[in-house]
């Protein structure tokens, strides 16, 4: 298969020509014989007249104003061309579900917010190429197979806000309902969408249960269903967190300790440490009746974690698929909660750096155990990828979080499928790994959009 590079694509208004391109162009694609042609962009296609002419740079393309109406093609972008199944496909074009609603889309791309929520995705866009629309939930129109929303400009680096047709895969940063997942499975193809389905915490614990490399690294956990759970667990374990199953960025969590005249509860509350102690299960039965009513939750055994003063510690094992589609580590990081805290997470606090020095410097380990125990993270980490697709879950994108107890046992605390962040790379000291993370996701969906080698 033979991608071509084309640097720009220059309208025209011939109603007979509908592509121009130079001979050898059209020799690499295959249609330096025909007389038409059909042109791919996203789901859309048109059957488009072919014309050749030696006058044309071999770098750009000229395509009919109707044409380009009819597909939505923004001519401000740098394509790849691929003839494919008897098709000449324009692209990749990757679509960003990137907010659940418009205002949150809006925010996302206005220049004035310097935000880097999208940017990270385009920042090698000279790597990636093509057409990159970014939207949310409420821009999509199922029934007209059109999208309302942001189409990137790599001249200006401004998105563009309009209606644009389907692209040819897409990645996900936020939910699918239900009925839009189907939707877009039907017409993309199951294959084309990253990141889906997302599972919740209770379901991925009983997926990893099932898998005899992953449920070792399990920690008991059970789903909790009444303030009685709690008694019982703590009862029987001492020490227990209480987690939401659709949570994130450490939100939520409960620590729940038993120390036989007391019950000790210990959450975070914005930026602070708050503790509560009941004298019984009557009172704390009270607490957690009303404090995890409105979602569910799950019971987890506590481990033991390894600390560094009041600080508790455990590692993030970022891996992603890459333009291959091979599974790729693409680092491993020390998190340090804040003082006293009972989670880790950057956005709740914590600090990050490379886990090589985190194991050095906290369990003074030597070379040689320190590549051991990394290794060992690894290769966790693979088995559980492995899991996901022998369960039929296209994941490209992983945030696995791992702990080590005083002891020295490893321990599966929690993986992220549906958008892990990975800017724990930038508070580690290394900006350029985040960018190189974010243009290995997009290099991935450029190969779900049938781009995967270039010429």
């Amino acid at each position: 298969m033979n991608i071509i590079k084309i640097s720009k694509i220059i309208p025209h208004g011939h109603r007979n020509a509908g592509l121009i391109v130079h001979p050898e162009t059209a020799r690499h694609l295959g249609i330096q014989d025909k007389k038409e042609t059909v042109l791919r962009f996203g789901v859309m296609a048109r059957k488009v007249h072919v014309t050749c002419k030696a006058k044309m740079k071999p770098e750009h393309i000229s395509l009919s104003r109707r044409v380009l109406r009819y597909l939505k093609l923004p001519v401000y972008c740098s394509y790849d061309i691929v003839q494919k199944e008897n098709e000449i496909v324009i692209g990749p074009f990757i679509g960003i579900l990137a907010a659940a609603r418009e205002r949150g889309m809006k925010y996302r791309v206005d220049p004035s917010k310097k935000n880097l929520y999208l940017s990270n995705y385009t920042y090698h866009y000279d790597q990636i190429r093509g057409a990159i629309l970014a939207f949310s939930n409420k821009g999509i129109n199922p029934t007209r197979l059109k999208i309302h929303g942001y189409m990137y400009n790599p001249e200006n680096k401004q998105w563009i806000k309009g209606v644009y047709r389907y692209p040819a895969s897409l990645l996900k940063k936020v939910r699918l309902a239900d009925d839009l997942r189907s939707h877009f499975r039907t017409v993309l193809g199951k294959d084309c969408i990253f990141n889906t389905p997302i599972l919740d915490k209770w379901e991925m614990h009983e997926m990893f249960a099932q898998s005899e490399a992953v449920s070792p690294y399990l920690p008991e956990t059970i789903l909790y269903l009444k303030p009685s759970d709690i008694d019982a667990f703590i009862n029987n374990h001492s020490k227990a967190y209480i987690n939401p199953i659709r949570g994130s960025d450490g939100r939520g969590i409960i620590k729940v300790s038993n120390d036989g005249d007391s019950i000790l509860v210990e959450f975070r509350d914005g930026d602070n440490n708050r503790e509560l102690r009941f004298k019984g299960t009557s009172e704390s039965s009270q607490f957690f009746e009303r404090q995890l009513k409105s979602r569910q939750h799950l019971i987890q055994k506590a481990v033991d974690l390894m600390v560094a003063g009041s600080r508790i510690i455990d590692f993030r094992l970022v891996l992603v698929k890459n333009e291959t589609g091979e599974w790729q580590e693409m680092g491993i990081f020390g998190k340090y909660g804040p003082t006293n805290a009972v989670v880790t997470n950057i956005n709740r606090g914590g600090t990050a750096e490379p886990a090589n020095i985190t194991l050095r410097n906290v369990l003074k380990a030597g070379e040689n155990e320190t590549n051991v125990m990394m290794t060992e993270m690894c290769r966790l980490g693979f088995e559980i990828a492995k899991t996901f697709e022998s369960c039929g879950i296209q994941s490209a994108n992983l945030g696995i979080d791992i702990a080590l107890d005083k002891g020295g046992k490893m321990w599966l605390i929690e993986v992220n499928n549906l958008d892990p962040g990975h800017s724990i790379a930038e508070t580690a000291g290394d900006k350029d790994l985040h960018y190189r993370i974010r243009l290995t996701n997009m290099l991935f969906a450029k190969r779900l959009a049938g781009f995967d080698s270039v010429l």
